[in-house]
Parts: C-alpha cells; sequence; structure tokens
C-alpha cells in the first residue's frame, strides 16, 4: 500500500464530515470523472471501471478509498452515488465537496483530458497541504501519432500532459508507456524536479479453463481458417490494412476468414460502410459490433489465431484474453506487444496489404509444421493483482522514485 512521504508531497485525498472515521484514515481518492458521465463498456472505461471496483471493494490496509468526480465546469465532488452504482448497492448518501489532509493520496485513474487542466489549481492546492498527486498515463498516442485521431485531440492532450506533468507521479500501464512519457518529459524540460514515473500492467478476471476445455479448443481450431481481430474500428488498428490482406488472399482463391469485433471509432465511417456491403460479407467477412462476452468467448475458442495489427498500444488487452483460451497469436511487432505476449506470439512488420498476407501465409504454413507458438503459458494479472501493482508502483514512485 503507498506510504506517507517527508516534506508534504506524500500521498492521497479525502475527508467526509458525513461518514465520520475515528481515528480518520488517510483517504485514497480515485477519480472517476470520464466513467461518471459515461460508460462505453470498452477501453479505458473498462480499465477505470475494474480498478475502482476492486480497489473500492478491498481498500489496502489502513486507506479508505473514494471515487471523486468534476467535470470543466464543476469542482471535484466525492461520487458516492456513481460508487453505490458500481457496487450495486443503493444508499442515501450526498455527493459532497471533498476534503483532505497531510498524507493522503489523490489517483487520476481515469482519462479527461478535457476537464483535468481546468483543475490545476485544485491539484496544486492538494500538494500545498501535504496530500500526493498522482495519474494514471494510458498512452501517448495522441501525440506520438496524431495522424490516427480526431483533429484538435493531439493539441488537447498536450494540455493535459502540462497539468499532470505537475504531479507527484505519473505511473504507466506499461514499461513501453512509462519509456515514452520519459523521453516526452526529456524533450519538453520545464525548471522543477519534474514527477517520479513507474508503471503496471493492467489486468482480466477471467475464469479459469481447465485442461479438457484448451484440449477441446486446440481440437476445434486445428483446422480453422478464421482469423480474429478485437478492438474498437478506429485507424491505428489497422482494420483497413487487414481487410485488404484477406482480400488478396480471396483473389488468390483462400478460404481464409476474418472476423472483426468491435464497436464504430472514429473516422472510419467509409471502412464501416465497406464491411456492410462487402461482397464476402457473412460468408468470408463477419462484423460483431456489440458481441457479448459469451460470443467472445466462443470466438477465442474456434478462431485459429489472433491478428494484433495496431501500430500503437498502451497494452494490449485482447493478448491476454487470447492467452486465456490457448489461442495463438499473429502480432504487429510493437515494443508493447512484446512485453505482454513474449516469445507466446509469431510477429509481423510492414504497412502494405501485402505484409500482412505473407504473415498470414507463413502462419499457416508454420502451423502445418506444428511450429506456432503456444499462448497458455502466459502470464497475467487479475483486477485484484493490477491494483495491488498499481499500489506497489504508487509507494516506490512517491517515497523516492525520482
Amino acid at each position: 500500500a503507498p506510504t506517507a512521504t517527508a516534506g508534504g508531497r506524500g500521498v492521497a485525498v479525502s475527508a467526509t464530515r458525513s461518514i465520520p472515521v475515528s481515528p480518520r484514515q488517510r483517504h485514497l481518492v480515485l477519480d472517476v470523472s470520464e466513467l461518471n458521465i459515461r460508460d462505453s463498456g470498452t477501453g479505458i472505461q473498462r480499465v477505470t471501471r475494474n480498478l475502482v471496483r476492486t480497489l473500492v471493494s478491498n481498500p489496502p490496509t489502513g486507506w479508505r478509498v473514494e471515487p471523486i468526480a468534476a467535470t470543466r465546469e464543476n469542482e471535484y465532488r466525492f461520487a458516492r452515488r456513481f460508487t453505490s452504482g458500481l457496487l450495486g448497492i443503493e444508499t442515501n448518501l450526498t455527493d459532497d465537496g471533498v476534503e483532505y489532509a497531510p498524507g493522503d493520496l489523490f489517483v487520476g485513474v481515469d482519462l479527461q483530458p478535457d476537464s483535468v487542466p481546468s483543475h490545476r489549481g485544485f491539484f496544486r492546492r492538494l500538494q500545498r497541504a501535504g496530500v500526493g498527486v498522482a495519474f494514471v498515463v494510458y498512452d501517448l498516442l495522441p501525440i506520438i501519432a496524431p495522424e490516427n485521431f480526431y483533429p484538435g485531440a493531439a493539441e488537447l492532450y498536450e494540455r493535459w500532459l502540462a497539468t499532470v506533468r505537475e504531479a507527484d507521479a505519473l505511473i504507466a500501464i506499461s514499461q513501453s508507456v512509462r519509456d515514452d512519457v520519459e523521453q516526452w518529459l526529456q524533450t519538453h524540460p520545464t525548471a522543477g524536479q519534474g514527477p517520479a514515473l513507474g508503471w503496471f500492467h493492467l489486468g482480466a478476471d477471467l475464469d479459469a479453463v481447465s485442461a479438457d476445455e484448451l484440449q477441446a479448443a486446440d481440437s476445434a481450431r486445428a483446422a480453422s481458417t478464421t482469423f480474429l481481430m478485437v478492438g474498437t474500428i478506429e485507424p491505428r488498428k489497422r482494420h483497413r490494412q487487414v481487410l485488404n490482406a484477406f482480400e488478396l488472399l480471396w483473389d488468390r482463391g483462400g478460404t481464409a476468414e476474418l472476423v472483426i469485433v468491435g464497436r464504430r471509432g472514429w473516422m472510419m465511417d467509409d471502412f464501416i460502410d465497406r464491411l456492410r456491403t462487402h461482397p464476402r460479407a457473412g460468408s468470408l467477412l463477419h462484423w460483431f459490433e456489440d458481441a457479448d462476452d459469451e460470443t467472445l468467448a466462443g470466438l477465442y475458442r474456434s478462431s485459429a489465431a489472433l491478428v494484433a495489427a495496431s501500430i500503437g498500444e498502451g497494452f494490449g488487452l485482447p493478448l491476454i484474453e487470447a492467452s486465456r483460451f490457448g489461442l495463438p497469436i499473429i502480432a504487429r511487432d510493437l515494443p508493447v506487444f512484446r512485453e505482454v505476449a513474449g516469445d507466446h506470439a509469431v510477429y509481423f512488420s510492414g504497412d502494405t496489404p501485402g505484409d500482412i498476407a505473407g504473415a498470414l501465409d507463413e502462419w499457416l504454413s508454420r502451423r502445418s509444421s506444428g511450429d506456432v507458438p503456444v499462448t497458455a503459458g502466459m502470464t497475467w494479472n487479475t483486477w485484484q493483482a493490477s491494483a495491488d501493482q498499481l499500489l506497489r508502483a504508487l509507494r516506490s514512485a512517491l517515497d523516492g522514485g525520482r
């Protein structure tokens, strides 16, 4: 669990007059501002929801966990109605204003770059009062590859970074993202000490799959030529390149199937139209826009391999989900994918349809000779383990990781 540090830049936030605690515990305050407004059920909202539920349900010893929320126009307040809904309980608690004491810790587990800069003064007041301030960093992709995001996203993210860089600690969701943050800080120097850096890995609370189930899944997919993509349909995921690659295979008489699971993202309207009107839609091409957990689990069990073609990720949860079902992985050669999957995946590089088509042909050839890396041995966190890892990273950073 986090511990306080000397010098007034120690650890978290919150005290409440409506629920007095005696003696007062230190407070770990979690920013859920975006999740409090909307929950898309995917991406960062999914991560925030799981981390917050885990920490509220099983708080670190000696700490009281309190979600809080703000908007660009409104100050931070306790988010007790939200928390009650998250836990499925009824309560008459009110969303009172936030109070704090030395030794508390604020952690921005949610991402809301539109409003965080508006509360810069709030974060500075916390620090002057001896409250630690930390933010989780999911990625720097809007800055690293702005062409894959809507206009203005890079500028919005830069303003967010200019604010959170004044925190006591920035904790990334992978070592790769931590390295990106460190590089950005080095190329954007300012006066002062700067934040301590750390990293942790995300989790996945997946039911255990028995050896018999894994063996049955392996047998079912032995002759499968169905390849699975999982993730929001957005430019950096490279759905266009993958579909173009399959069209090359289909034009050569191939019968491999492409299954895409993911909701519509941004800047992809033309691709969505292409999916819906494609001449092979429903036969060799399938799109599941709102697949439930049971459907997705079935696809993980029956597909030949997961194709992770994204050119940039903060972590890569589909790789973890694939490993749970023993599904082989074909991934773009990204540092973060190697960090997550290690030697349990086949990697490819290149930006043309032919590069992916060649990688698929090579993978099928390797499978026929029994030379495909297995994923069943990959290690991954539960959400409890992820939350524990986050707390350790915070403690290390705040206790002198500078």
